[in-house]
């Protein structure tokens, strides 16, 4: 066996498959065209024919799931790698389960999860080659970067008065408590956020939108909490739902595309609490 080497063009991983790359066995995966992945996803809009009259009602449009078509040609060494590679291609993803699917294109890595949505399509070309297809589809429209993390703790309170009064007064400011993220991206994100104890009934808000999350309890010393803010889940040591604490005001935090900071709060300060956002900028 020999190193995997790149190819030209785009390279693409799903599991253990490599496309535009010659693989460990010495097979040559030229992906000759792909569907769906460069282009936008469909849309599905509410628009409708206003009856009597020209035009139509107004209505935002929403993207559709992404369906993805990858194509071409796989070339081995000899017979016997040939039929092992078929093989083995044809079970690249079970289709009761999802893979993520990612392109690398002039350094920049872009994901998405994805699932089998038709037959994964192999047929002879050659004495020792054969053309594929993958259909798959990505019911998140959007390409994910990688993540990026940021923490920060609770906000030290300002100092309290000392008598007696000097003027003119200073009451202090506050420290810590906010955390810069950033999404490069085309398109708003949405992160997942881990609160570590001991946190008193926390809270992060977007200061700017005003999107507030809270959650009415007491997240102990050792314990986190983990909040998908896209899935609208909220884990208690990544297993024990704990989506009946949490109220939200305005969004879930989505991350619009730009630079923002989320502030974090709690009831009683505790210098052990601690807040981490993951970001992954997003494209469509």
């Amino acid at each position: 066996m020999t190193a995997s080497t790149a190819l030209w063009g785009p390279q693409w991983s799903l599991g253990s498959w490599q496309g535009n790359w010659t693989d460990s066995d010495d097979v040559d995966w030229v992906v000759s065209s792909e569907e769906g992945w460069t282009s936008s996803p469909d849309l599905r809009s509410d628009i409708a024919d206003l009856p009597g009259a020209d035009g139509g009602s107004d209505a935002a449009s929403l993207y559709s799931a992404r369906h993805i078509v990858l194509s071409g040609t796989a070339v081995a060494p000899d017979a016997a790698t040939m039929a092992a590679t078929r093989l083995k291609f044809s079970s690249t993803l079970e289709a009761s389960r999802g893979g993520t699917l990612t392109c690398v294109e002039n350094g920049v890595a872009l994901s998405a999860l994805v699932r089998l949505t038709g037959p994964v399509r192999i047929a002879q070309n050659g004495a020792y080659g054969f053309d594929f297809q993958l259909q798959l589809t990505a019911p998140d429209p959007r390409k994910y970067a990688d993540a990026v993390e940021s923490s920060v703790g609770l906000p030290l309170a300002p100092a309290g008065l000392v008598f007696p009064l000097a003027f003119p007064l200073d009451f202090g400011t506050a420290s810590g408590g906010s955390v810069a993220v950033e999404n490069v991206g085309t398109v708003k994100t949405w992160p997942v956020l881990r609160i570590t104890g001991r946190a008193v009934n926390p809270r992060v808000t977007n200061p700017v939108t005003g999107d507030e999350l809270r959650l009415a309890m007491t997240v102990e010393a050792g314990q986190y909490v983990d909040i998908d803010t896209a899935a609208r889940t909220v884990l208690l040591q990544g297993t024990a739902s704990r989506r009946a604490m949490a109220s939200v005001s305005g969004e879930w935090l989505p991350i619009a595309p730009g630079s923002a900071s989320l502030k974090f709060g709690a009831d009683v300060y505790d210098a052990s609490a601690l807040l981490t956002v993951a970001v992954r900028s997003a494209w469509i």
